[in-house]
């Protein structure tokens, strides 16, 4: 599993991130977090996930990138929202992985 260095994060995760990134990556299983993932396929840009199905073989096989954390599916849903509005305002389009990717090579 790998992390954006800026990660988006909702408002009521601030005060735990390293804490909830420690438990992901030692495969604690972790209720009630969503995590916002660039897709694993190739029709898709985002996926939002709960973050316990990290638990199963299937995503612990995968190379996921997390961009973004959230304590429910709507802050997650918001999240997405203002990542989607932040790529349209800074380039006009609406390819959100292409965006992230640039953004992470510029920190």
């Amino acid at each position: 599993m790998k992390w954006m260095k800026n990660l988006y994060v909702s408002p009521l995760m601030q005060r735990d991130v390293k804490k909830i990134m420690w438990k992901l990556n030692h495969g604690a299983g972790i209720l009630g977090t969503y995590l916002i993932i660039l897709s694993t396929n190739e029709k898709n840009q985002l996926d939002i996930i709960n973050a316990a199905y990290m638990k199963q073989r299937y995503y612990r096989r995968r190379e996921i990138y997390v961009v973004g954390l959230a304590d429910s599916y709507d802050d997650a849903i918001q999240l997405l929202m203002q990542i989607v509005e932040e790529t349209y305002a800074l380039t006009g389009g609406a390819d959100v992985k292409s965006y992230l990717k640039q953004r992470e090579a510029n920190v």
